[in-house]
C-alpha cells in the first residue's frame, strides 16, 4: 500500500474505469486545430444539463450501435487489436450507485483500506478527523459516466446521458476493453482475486504498490489518449500534431468546477484522482512522440514502467537508469516483541510532490519529486494495541536521493512539516549540526520525531520510545548500507554518540518502486474548452 493506496483499492482491486460526469463534446467539424481557453462556469453548467438529460430509447439504441464502431476506432488509433466482441448494457444512477457502494463493501482490501487512511493522516495529506469513506463514495457517484467492468468483459452506458455525450467518454472505456484483451487487465494490475501473485515479504509489498500506481496511469493515460484522438478526429488531427490540445485538456481536468464534490475534497484526493489521467496521458503522448503508437500502446503494455518516477519523468522511462535498491530494514529484530506490524507501504515520486504542494509550493514539488530514488514506510503500533488514531502507531519512513545536496534539501522540507503536523511539536535543543541540516529532534504530542540526511537519504523516525528508535535507526542504516552520523538524541547529548565502526554492507534484495497503487481515479470532471 501507499500513501495514496485507496486509489489501488477503489479500482486496481475492482477494475473499475470511470470517466468525468460531463463528458467532452466533440469539437466542429473544420480543418484548423482549435485554440482553446477556459470555458465560463456559466457555460460549463448549460453543458452539463445539456450532458445529463435522460437518454431516450431510440438514444439508447443508437448508443449500443455505435459501441462496434467506436471499438473499431479504438482499436485502429492504439493498434490494439480486436480478439472478442465487447458485451454492453445501459445503466441507471440507482444501479451504478448501487455498484459503487458494494464494490467498497465488499472489497478484499477494505481493511487495508482503513489502515491507508490513519497513514495519510499521520503524514499530514489528510486533517485527522476526516472522514474519508463517505467522500469517496460521494466522488464517484458524482463523477462516474461510463465505465468498463473487468470482471464481465462489459462496457456500461449510462441511461441520463445523451448518447453524443457518450460517445468520446465510450472512446476511452473501449479502450480499456481492448487493454483487457490484451493483457488481462485485472490481473495486469495486480488483484490477486484475478490470479496476480500475492507479495510474500514485506518489500514485494513495496514494490507492488509502485508498480500498480505506474501500471494504472499507463491504462487511464492510454484511454484520455483515443478519447482526444476521437474528439480531433472530425478535424482530421490527433494529439501527436495537436500537442497544445492535450495541455489545454489538462487544464481543464485542474478546474473543477467550484461547488463540485471533488472542488471541495482535500488537495490529496484531488490529485490523486486526476493523477493516472493527467500524468498518465502526459507519459502516453512522450512515447507516441518518440516511438509511435507501437511504443505508446502495445509496448508500454508489454514492458509497463517500473515507478511512478518513470509516469511523470518519461525520459526516465525511454532511457531507464538502474535505481540502487532499497529494503525494509529487519524491524523485528530490532524492536523485539513489543510492537506489531499496522503496514508497509511506498513513498514514491508522486507521494514526494502531494507532501510538497501540502505543505510548500509546486515548485519545489516538482524538483524533489524529479529527484526521488526510493522510499518506503513502515507503521507499527505497541503489541496488543489497537489503533484507532495516530497517535497510535509510530512510522518509520526511509527516503533515498538523486544527491546528498537533495537529500538534506528534503530532509529541511520534511522537518518543516513537523510542527505543521503536530501543532505544540517542540524541537530539542542541540539537534542540529554546522553547516547543511544534518538532522532535527522534536518531541510532540504522539511521541518524539526525529529526521535525519545520512549521504544521499533520509530517515525519518516518528513516535518510537527512545531505546527502541535507536535500535531502528541502527536497523535502517545498516539496510542503507552507510556509517550513520551522530543521531539526532546523540547530537543533543554528545556523551551517548555512537562510536562504532562503519556498517558492514547488507543484501539489498528489493528493486524498490515506489508510491501510489493503483487503478482507479474517477477521471475528473472536464469538458473542451471553447475556441
Amino acid at each position: 500500500m501507499t500513501l495514496v493506496f485507496i486509489l489501488n483499492l477503489l479500482l486496481a482491486c475492482w477494475a473499475l474505469t470511470v470517466a468525468a460526469q460531463t463528458p467532452p463534446q466533440a469539437p466542429a467539424r473544420e480543418k484548423t486545430a482549435p485554440g482553446v481557453s477556459q470555458q465560463p462556469a456559466s457555460q460549463q453548467a448549460t453543458s452539463r444539463q445539456a450532458a445529463s438529460q435522460q437518454a431516450t430509447a431510440q438514444q439508447a439504441k443508437e448508443l449500443f450501435q455505435s459501441v462496434d464502431e467506436i471499438l473499431t476506432f479504438a482499436s485502429e488509433d492504439s493498434g490494439l487489436a480486436i480478439k472478442s466482441p465487447v458485451k454492453r448494457q445501459i445503466a441507471n444512477r440507482e444501479q451504478v450507485e448501487r455498484y459503487v457502494e458494494k464494490q467498497l463493501e465488499e472489497d478484499q482490501d477494505a481493511k487495508r483500506f482503513e489502515r491507508s487512511e490513519l497513514i495519510i493522516k499521520k503524514f499530514g495529506l489528510l486533517p485527522r478527523d476526516f472522514q474519508l469513506r463517505p467522500v469517496l463514495v460521494r466522488l464517484l457517484k458524482e463523477q462516474v459516466a461510463g465505465y468498463y467492468d473487468a470482471r464481465s468483459k462489459t462496457v456500461n452506458l449510462l441511461d441520463w446521458i445523451s448518447a453524443d455525450a457518450q460517445k468520446p467518454v465510450m472512446a476511452h472505456e473501449l479502450t480499456h476493453a481492448l487493454q483487457d484483451q490484451q493483457v488481462d487487465l485485472r490481473k495486469w494490475l495486480g488483484d490477486t482475486a484475478a490470479g496476480a501473485p500475492k507479495p510474500s515479504t514485506e518489500n514485494e509489498e513495496v514494490a507492488e504498490d509502485e508498480r500498480s500506481g505506474a501500471r494504472n496511469a499507463v491504462v487511464e493515460g492510454q484511454g484520455m489518449a483515443v478519447l482526444m484522438d476521437y474528439m480531433l478526429r472530425p478535424l482530421e488531427r490527433n494529439i501527436l500534431d495537436s500537442p497544445h490540445f492535450v495541455e489545454a485538456m489538462i487544464m481543464a481536468m485542474d478546474a473543477a468546477e467550484p461547488k463540485s464534490e471533488l472542488a471541495s475534497a482535500p488537495m490529496m484526493l484531488r490529485d490523486s484522482l486526476l493523477f493516472p489521467y493527467r500524468d498518465g496521458l502526459r507519459f502516453v503522448a512522450a512515447l507516441l512522440k518518440h516511438g509511435g503508437k507501437q511504443q505508446a500502446f502495445a509496448a508500454a503494455l508489454a514492458r509497463p514502467p517500473a515507478n511512478t518516477h518513470e509516469i511523470m519523468e518519461p525520459g526516465e522511462y525511454l532511457h531507464p537508469s538502474a535505481l540502487p535498491p532499497l529494503s525494509m530494514p529487519d524491524w523485528r529484530s530490532a524492536l523485539g516483541a513489543d510492537y506489531d506490524k499496522y503496514d508497509v507501504g511506498s513513498v514514491g515520486a508522486f507521494d514526494v510532490r502531494l507532501l510538497c504542494k501540502q505543505f510548500a509550493d509546486v515548485a519545489l514539488a516538482a524538483k524533489l519529486a524529479a529527484a526521488w530514488r526510493g522510499g518506503l514506510y513502515l507503521a507499527v503500533a505497541p503489541k496488543g494495541k489497537t489503533a484507532t488514531g495516530t497517535g497510535d502507531i509510530a512510522v518509520l519512513y526511509l527516503s533515498r536521493w538523486r544527491s546528498a545536496e537533495e537529500a538534506a534539501r528534503f530532509a529541511e522540507f520534511y522537518s518543516s512539516t513537523i510542527t505543521r503536523r503536530y501543532p505544540g511539536a517542540t524541537q530539542k535543543n542541540g539537534t542540529q549540526n554546522n553547516g547543511p541540516l544534518k538532522n532535527r529532534a522534536w518531541n510532540t504530542s504522539e511521541g518524539p520525531a526525529t529526521v535525519e540526511a545520512v549521504q544521499d537519504s533520509v530517515l525519518v523516525l516518528e513516535g518510537f520510545e527512545p531505546a527502541a528508535a535507536a535500535k531502528l535507526r541502527q536497523a535502517a542504516l545498516e539496510s542503507l548500507s552507510l556509517t550513520p552520523n551522530p543521531s539526532p538524541a546523540a547530537a543533543a547529548h554528545p556523551q551517548s554518540r555512537n562510536t562504532s565502526e562503519p556498517i558492514p554492507s547488507s543484501d539489498l534484495s528489493l528493486r524498490l518502486v515506489a508510491p501510489l497503487a493503483a487503478q482507479w481515479a474517477p477521471f475528473h470532471r472536464w469538458e473542451p474548452l471553447p475556441r
